[in-house]
């Protein structure tokens, strides 16, 4: 299991997503999970944690409730561009976008 945190320096994951039409621009990096980690997070200001396997992905808020997505879409790319963006948070809230250097494309992933 991974945790998505936030780094920050310059990364080749981001992480879209959306609060009350805000959007938000995240370089992530993605760690092995432990609840010691989770904990740190958590002091150090996080409001709420994203961690998941291949199968399911939780986001935990600092209160302790915990979101269950159990549905994740994959969508490859040859190039992205802002209003492709915009379209995918309008429907989905939340987008991870990774870069792969080596191919030049990308590839995003969507938990519902």
């Amino acid at each position: 299991m991974n945790i998505y945190t936030v780094s920050k320096d310059k990364t080749n994951i981001k992480g879209f997503w959306q609060d009350n039409g805000k959007v938000y621009i995240d370089n992530i990096k993605k760690v092995s999970y432990s609840n010691n980690l989770k904990e740190k997070l958590f002091l150090a200001g996080e409001l709420a944690v994203f961690y998941c396997d291949d199968n399911t992905a939780y986001i935990e808020s600092k209160n302790g409730h915990i979101d269950v997505l159990r549905v994740k879409r994959v969508l490859h790319y040859q190039s992205i561009n802002v209003s492709l963006i915009k379209e995918l948070l309008a429907n989905f809230n939340g987008i991870t976008v990774y870069r792969n250097k080596t191919f030049n494309d990308y590839t995003i992933e969507i938990w519902q």
